[in-house]
Formats: C-alpha cells, sequence, structure tokens
C-alpha cells in the first residue's frame, strides 16, 4: 500500500475508487457518479474550514479567508471590494465572520471532551493507495492511528442526537464509509469512530455541541456489504460498458418499468 501526505486537490484528481465514489454508485449506479460534477456549497466550505480547523490547525489561516464585515456586497462599492478580496485570496475557502465563531464555538467543544479528542490523535489526512477487490482504490482517513489501531472521521451536521445522526448514516451511506476505510486500511471496524460537530447561532451567540458515534456490528456489516455491492457493480459496468442499472431485478416486463417496493411505516 502507498501511503502518501498529498494535497486535497492532488488526492481527488486520481481515478481510482474512493469511498465517495462508492456511495454514489452504491445509493445510485456508476453512471450517476461518472457524470457527477461537485460544486462547492456554503456548507461544504464551513465543512471543510472545521475539519481545518480541528485536524490542520496550524494552515487554517493559508487555506481559510474570512470576509471583512464591513463589505456589503448588495451595494456596487461592495461588490467591488467583495471582488478585490476573491482576488486577494485566490485559492482560500472564503466564510463568514459567523462561520468562524461557530468553528471556535465547535472547537472549544471539542477540546472539553477528551474521549473526543483521543480519537484526534494520530496521522491526520493521510492518503492511502493500493489495489481492492480487483481495482486502484484508495481513500484519506480524517484521522488514522496504526498504533492504538483506530480511524475517525469527522462530521459536520445539524443535529448531534444519537437518533438524527443514525438517520444521516443511512442517507448518506456512512456505514459503508466505515466499513470500507477499515478493511482497506487493515483496522478493525469496531474500532472506527466518527465525531460529529454541529454549530448555530442562538441569541447573537454560537452554540456548538460534539459527540462520539460507534457503530454496532449489524450497521458495519451492512456497511460492508453496501461497499461489497457498490464494486460489484461497478465491475459489471466495466465488464459489460453498459448501464449498471440492467442489473436492477424487479422491472415490470409489460413496459420495462422499474419497480421499486414499499417497506416499514410510510
Amino acid at each position: 500500500m502507498k501511503k502518501v501526505k498529498d494535497s486535497n486537490a492532488e488526492y481527488h484528481s486520481k481515478d481510482s475508487l474512493s469511498s465517495s465514489a462508492l456511495k454514489t454508485i452504491y445509493k445510485s449506479s456508476v453512471k450517476a457518479w461518472l457524470n457527477l460534477k461537485v460544486t462547492a456549497t456554503k456548507a461544504m466550505n464551513f465543512g471543510t474550514a472545521v475539519h481545518t480547523a480541528l485536524l490542520e490547525p496550524d494552515v487554517f489561516k493559508n487555506e481559510i479567508a474570512i470576509k471583512p464585515s464591513t463589505i456589503d456586497r448588495r451595494t456596487k462599492a461592495g461588490k467591488e471590494a467583495y471582488n478585490e478580496f476573491v482576488e486577494s485570496t485566490a485559492g482560500k475557502i472564503i466564510i463568514e465572520q459567523n462561520d468562524l465563531d461557530m468553528i471556535n464555538a465547535i472547537v472549544d467543544e471539542v477540546y472539553k471532551k477528551p474521549n473526543i479528542l483521543h480519537y484526534l490523535n494520530g496521522q491526520k489526512e493521510l492518503s492511502h493507495y493500493k489495489e481492492f477487490m480487483g481495482f486502484d482504490c484508495r481513500c484519506r482517513p480524517d484521522v488514522i492511528n496504526y498504533k492504538d489501531n483506530f480511524i475517525s472521521d469527522v462530521k459536520t451536521c445539524q443535529d448531534t442526537h444519537p437518533a438524527a445522526f443514525n438517520r444521516d448514516a443511512i442517507k448518506w451511506a456512512y456505514h459503508l464509509q466505515a466499513a470500507f476505510y477499515s478493511d482497506f486500511c487493515g483496522v478493525p471496524m469496531e474500532n472506527f469512530r466518527f465525531i460529529i460537530v454541529m454549530s448555530k447561532i442562538v441569541d447573537g451567540k454560537p452554540y456548538a455541541d460534539a459527540q462520539l458515534i460507534k457503530m454496532d456490528d449489524n450497521f458495519l456489516e451492512a456497511g460492508r456489504a453496501a461497499y461489497k455491492e457498490a464494486i460489484s457493480k461497478y465491475k459489471f459496468y466495466v465488464e459489460n460498458e453498459i448501464d449498471d442499472l440492467i442489473s436492477w431485478p424487479y422491472i415490470d416486463d409489460k413496459d420495462e418499468s422499474y419497480i421499486i417496493k414499499g417497506y416499514g411505516k410510510y
């Protein structure tokens, strides 16, 4: 396995399969992944800034720029000032002062919790590359500690209650990520932890919370089955050069419509 401390841009420029690719393939199709175009949103930029503050605080000022509160983009002069600011901070992620206040609140909250701090000890953002299940794959854990044999991943969310994150994990296939990272890096799945954080402005002041989350064995095994299914769908696509939707087992022969099944309460 190749382990290297490369840049975020270098890592994402690779053609190998990643956890993000496998999640998209699992939830949708190979075709959806191949045609996926990611545009950074305000929420994504906030999440990146939180990751930088928690994992690599020494480079925060080099990678994150704070928009001056004096710039009013509703005016012509404000728009010009903002454009000049963007040019002067080229290559940096731009956030606002409120964002910075919330990020600082998150950092303060995390540092109050020794159990979470333990899972921030290790190699940060270390890229791993190797052949896995017949394909070139890669992963980049937020934190990996080979001595204590654990991986941790920071997630920003709207609600840090375990039940709320449970729903998020299903929606975004976080169980797939946990299982794939663990198996790929040779770390026991039961040692994977999510560090979930949130912050918002309440009565003009930032409020933050942080919790440590572990998935049970059933959830992790489902994640393992999920990434294997995704790789199987990718293999089918590569070998047959057709959309893997053809492998969907429920099709109405009359009009070739795909049948979806209801389950649970709805």
